[in-house]
């Protein structure tokens, strides 16, 4: 559970990043409209940055068995989903000193769902490829 839950905030926190770098993109390029910006660049550094976090994750002894599994999978995706919004309230407290509106939660929930989706496919495939290369590895020897 504990690995699951690591791989939830790991994916959360990136789409967190994610969505402010994408926001420092639009500042810095301008432009009429935010959210032509912000939003493909957090989606392609959310989905990147789960899939690095899961490489990484799957050489891990500790993270290698047991954590890369379809139910690991859909656990880490809805895990992902409670803690966006909520983490999102609380840093945006911490920030701004004042609650964050419903339709932000849904902004972020909105953002999310899609993202996620990708991002836990495509970390879970390339974690399930390379603890396939290294078990064949490791019978070689």
């Amino acid at each position: 559970m504990l690995r699951i839950l690591l791989h939830a905030v790991v994916l959360t926190t990136t789409n967190l990043g994610s969505i402010i770098v994408g926001y420092v993109a639009y500042k810095a390029i301008g432009g009429p409209n935010q959210l032509a910006v912000q939003v493909p660049t957090a989606v392609f550094l959310s989905i990147g940055g789960f899939a690095v976090w899961s490489a990484l994750a799957a050489r891990l002894p500790w993270l290698r068995d047991g954590s890369w599994t379809l139910a690991a999978a859909v656990q880490t995706y809805v895990a992902a989903l409670v803690l966006g919004p909520a983490l999102f309230a609380a840093l945006h407290f911490a920030s701004e000193h004042y609650v964050t509106s419903l339709a932000n939660l849904v902004a972020v929930l909105l953002f999310q769902i899609p993202t996620n989706l990708l991002a836990v496919g495509l970390g879970f495939s390339i974690a399930g490829h390379l603890r396939q290369r290294l078990s064949s590895k490791s019978s070689d020897r």
